[in-house]
């Protein structure tokens, strides 16, 4: 049996095309389903760029929390808000040059971290994560970018390319 918490609780940070278009509806059926309990929302954008009213589920917790513009995490606001340990798994969504940056700010605070891939473009700073195996997941989003779903639809529909 796992000593791991189960996950009832999403932070995800960057507020992209992704997270807008995959990200939030995926996790709006997983509270439907049961499964999540509540989300928050990070970026460095002063205002949430997500409808939360629009969603018009009272029982869902959803935040948003600004980030500085020096790209600090604020852990201690997310730990008193219950944001951070066993029982989240943080997605790390920003822009690639981000990435690195914030999921070893999230090493230690007990979250499981999900990284977009390109992981970064420095190898270097890449291999600083593999001590971190346990805690820190490579995941793929490049195929729900709006190019590649074009892409794929010319594909399927048997287009020249």
């Amino acid at each position: 049996m796992s000593s791991q918490k189960t996950i009832d609780t999403i932070l995800t940070i960057g507020c992209g095309n992704v997270t807008l278009s995959r990200v939030r509806p995926a996790q709006l059926q997983l509270y439907e389903e049961g499964v999540l309990r509540r989300a928050a929302y990070l970026d460095i954008l002063p205002r949430c760029p997500l409808d939360f009213e629009k969603d018009n589920l009272k029982d869902f917790g959803s935040d948003y929390i600004p980030i500085d513009s020096d790209g600090i995490l604020p852990l201690e606001k997310l730990a008193q808000q219950g944001y951070l340990g066993p029982h989240v798994l943080a997605l790390v969504c920003p822009p690639t040059r981000f990435h690195v940056l914030y999921a070893k700010q999230l090493l230690g605070t007990g979250c499981r971290i999900a990284v977009e891939k390109p992981l970064t473009q420095d190898q270097v700073a890449a291999e600083s994560l593999l001590f971190f195996d346990e805690v820190v997941f490579p995941i793929g989003h490049q195929l729900f970018k709006d190019e590649m779903l074009k892409f794929l639809l010319q594909v399927k529909e048997g287009e020249e390319l």
